[in-house]
């Protein structure tokens, strides 16, 4: 029973964990809504000048940390009737004995079982590709909602509400489906890694097709050193380099009001625009509707959806590569090259890739401040080619990983036959008794 529950308990806490990115757009769709010093200044989020309340999700996070104190004690493991009889009848016995086995016996054993997992080909290419992989992947994900404002033009709120929806369907169904299909099908290593390259290609060709996709670069009329511009600076009297992008009631999208010679201003709604046609104007770019975006959204689900059943397969070729004894030490030193050289430096590095994509800058007191203006089609390539190389070099890893996996069997997959066996040989003795 003990053991049953803590599966079920293992199996929610991973559903959650890959749950995680998909809640986490959803918390920022619900902070990007209310203004940082909660304070109504009579503006929304289409304005250029707002910023959410992104010191929440901090909040949200130290608190969820002080609700999972209680775990710190429980107890390493789940004792069985027997175990807790021996430690009744010989406590002094019991103590030193599992004191032996935790520190001394398994300390000793650390140096060899590590040099074990290193000397293994396939576990070290399979584990360098998934490297790769969460480089890009995490990267990726870490401005995807960004990605969504800046290429299709879409607000904080709705962009962060459609990575939201999407990732919590795509993860859950992939987990599943690709739990259901490992347990099923009962694969060995090479069948596994053949599994594992045509999911890399599913979501290498959604890749490709996403590069293409986004909308057009939005046109400022009146840009700061055109004709009209100087015009209006005169009756304006207004900082010509400002930039503070309006949507006129024309359709068409200006450098800032003061390019479009607005006089009046009643919260995000402009009025007496002399160049405007219609003589009004909202703040920010409008919105272009582009038909793209529902074809990205599909492929964003797809290669969502295909990666996260890609986990379980991953996973079992990672142990069934190790011998019994190995299997704890070959997961923990994957987790850690996973998190410092995948998870961790991901963010930082595709940061400094948007970055390059920036036109124009915000400067106050002559410090570079955030970016104001991006270049899509340049930002589209900075973000997707990245991407596409890293798996196309995963690719090629996980083929090499293919050639050698056929010409032996490995651990996992002996243990596996020697179980089946057994299992047949009992069972056909109670069938002739």
């Amino acid at each position: 029973m003990q053991e049953a529950l803590a599966r079920a308990l293992e199996c929610f806490i991973f559903c959650f964990e890959l749950m995680g990115p998909g809640l986490a757009f959803g918390l920022g769709a619900i902070v990007s809504k209310i203004p940082v010093d909660l304070i109504d200044h009579g503006t929304d989020s289409n304005d250029p000048r707002w910023i959410g309340a992104w010191w929440i999700g901090f909040l949200v996070i130290g608190f969820s940390g002080v609700l999972s104190l209680p775990l710190a004690f429980f107890p390493k493991s789940l004792k069985n009737p027997d175990v807790m009889l021996r430690q009744a009848i010989e406590p002094k016995k019991y103590r030193e004995s599992a004191s032996e086995l935790t520190l001394k016996a398994k300390l000793k054993a650390l140096p060899k079982s590590l040099a074990d997992v290193l000397k293994n080909p396939i576990y070290n290419i399979c584990l360098l590709s998934n490297t790769i992989l969460l480089l890009m992947v995490m990267g990726f994900f870490a401005f995807a909602a960004k990605y969504l404002e800046i290429v299709f033009l879409l607000s904080p709120l709705k962009a962060n509400i459609t990575m939201c929806v999407v990732s919590l369907i795509s993860s859950s169904m992939g987990t599943l489906l690709g739990g259901t299909i490992s347990s099923k099908m009962r694969l060995t290593v090479p069948k596994l890694i053949t599994l594992k390259l045509i999911i890399m290609s599913v979501v290498l060709a959604a890749d490709v097709i996403s590069l293409f996709l986004g909308c057009d670069q939005p046109v400022l009329n009146n840009p700061p050193d055109s004709s009209e511009s100087k015009d209006l600076f005169k009756v304006c009297h207004c900082e010509h380099n400002n930039y503070f992008p309006v949507c006129g009631s024309d359709g068409a999208n200006y450098f800032s009001s003061c390019h479009a010679g607005c006089k009046q201003w009643i919260n995000s709604t402009f009025s007496s625009c002399s160049a405007i046609k219609g003589g009004k104007a909202k703040t920010g770019i409008c919105e272009d509707g582009c038909g793209s975006l529902y074809m990205f959204i599909t492929m964003f689900f797809v290669a969502d959806l295909v990666m996260t059943i890609d986990i379980v397969p991953t996973y079992l070729i990672m142990i069934r590569t190790q011998y019994e004894k190995n299997k704890a030490v070959a997961m923990g030193f994957g987790s850690f090259v996973l998190s410092a050289f995948g998870f961790l430096p991901a963010p930082a590095l595709f940061g400094q890739l948007v970055d390059t994509a920036c036109s124009i800058w915000e400067y106050n007191c002559g410090q570079k401040g955030s970016c104001q203006l991006y270049d899509i089609s340049k930002l589209k390539r900075l973000v997707f080619l990245p991407l596409v190389g890293g798996r196309l070099l995963s690719i090629a890893l996980i083929l090499v990983a293919f050639c050698l996996a056929r010409k032996r069997q490995q651990p996992g997959d002996v243990l596996r036959e020697k179980i089946a066996e057994a299992i047949a040989s009992r069972n056909l003795e109670t069938t002739s008794l």
